[in-house]
């Protein structure tokens, strides 16, 4: 991936971010629909990106993107769980104490073990399915565009602060 189209991937991810705190500081229906949205967006930008990065033969890509598909599908149960995190640490932000950042940091933790475990899981089953070397090249380019998100996400959301006491 170059620059320009990195720039343009991170455009899309920062909009998820300020969507994100959004709906954590207004969680109406209609924040939650431009959420769905933006996620959709994000979703189909990320499987171009995949599609380039990857580089597959038609045969290649009648094997991986089904699998793909299914990884996608597990990480978006991952991906609403961290959002509804996201939302309780933004509902807390105020008043923090130190229960609940406990409560928030496990909770993230496990999305953290559940998102690399995943990607595990599914590394294998490409490496099974067409061979070792498409399976590194998968998660070399799913680990750079999640990292994209994780960059720009954490650029949005506040540093935890003790309470005003």
């Amino acid at each position: 991936m170059n620059l320009k189209k990195v720039t343009a991937f991170s455009t899309v991810v920062v909009m998820v971010g300020l969507a994100l705190l959004a709906v954590a500081a207004d969680a109406q229906a209609q924040g939650e629909q431009y959420l769905e949205l933006i996620r959709q967006d994000l979703k189909a930008t990320k499987t171009a990106y995949m599609t380039e990065g990857m580089q597959l033969t038609t045969e290649q890509g009648d094997v991986f993107w089904p699998l793909y598909r299914e990884y996608q599908g597990e990480l978006a149960k991952i991906g609403d769980r961290r959002i509804a995190n996201i939302k309780d640490y933004a509902a807390h932000f105020e008043a923090m104490t130190g229960e609940k950042a406990a409560e928030i940091l496990k909770k993230s933790f496990k999305n953290r073990k559940d998102e690399l475990g995943l990607l595990e899981k599914y590394s294998k089953k490409v490496s099974k399915a067409l061979d070792p070397v498409t399976a590194a090249r998968f998660v070399q380019v799913e680990n750079t565009l999640n990292l994209l998100i994780d960059l720009q996400l954490a650029g949005e959301i506040p540093l935890f602060e003790h309470p005003a006491e």
